[in-house]
């Protein structure tokens, strides 16, 4: 399947395979270093359940860690990175076969900066792409396609409540 914009040699592609769209939206989250999907019943915990995945590969590193402030040590701000990377149990190829009945995207998360992500969503559907800032924005475009079953014109779309314009 080609789809525009898409690098199958990227190894933290993601695709999300959306199956219950309304009052937020659920699915699965399919990635090349397991077998099985992340599963998801909202888009936080589809966020959370990422994040815990790009923490564990270390890719794209976090910019920023949490600090905290135990026993009287305090923790830096990076993180450092441990252990391997994980193995690849599935080819990209693979997971980019995977559809959700209401609709799929494929997320490229570039960079973790300023505590969120950016990068870029591909709509596989609409054979459309759109570049993210962050994880509010991209939740927006998801949103926006799920809801009105078109990718954003233009940023101001996603950047302003119920797609109205930005005003000087």
């Amino acid at each position: 399947m080609a789809m525009p914009g898409v690098l199958c040699s990227v190894q933290n592609l993601v695709t999300i395979c959306v199956d219950r769209c309304g009052n937020g939206f659920g699915g699965e989250a399919w990635h090349c270093y397991a077998d099985e999907p992340l599963r998801f019943s909202s888009p936080d915990e589809m966020v959370l359940q990422l994040d815990r995945l790009f923490d564990r590969l270390s890719l794209p590193q976090a910019e920023n860690w949490f600090r905290c402030f135990s026993g009287g040590k305090r923790h830096g701000f990076l993180r450092p990175v441990t252990g391997a990377m994980p193995l690849k149990k599935l080819d990209q190829r693979e997971i980019l076969q995977r559809t959700g009945a209401c609709a799929t995207f494929v997320l490229h998360v570039q960079y973790r900066q300023n505590c969120t992500w950016q990068g870029s969503l591909t709509w596989v559907e609409g054979e459309s792409r759109m570049q993210f800032r962050s994880v509010l924005e991209l939740l927006k475009i998801m949103d926006h396609v799920l809801t009105r079953g078109a990718m954003p014109l233009r940023e101001a779309d996603v950047s302003q409540p119920d797609g109205e314009p930005v005003t000087a």
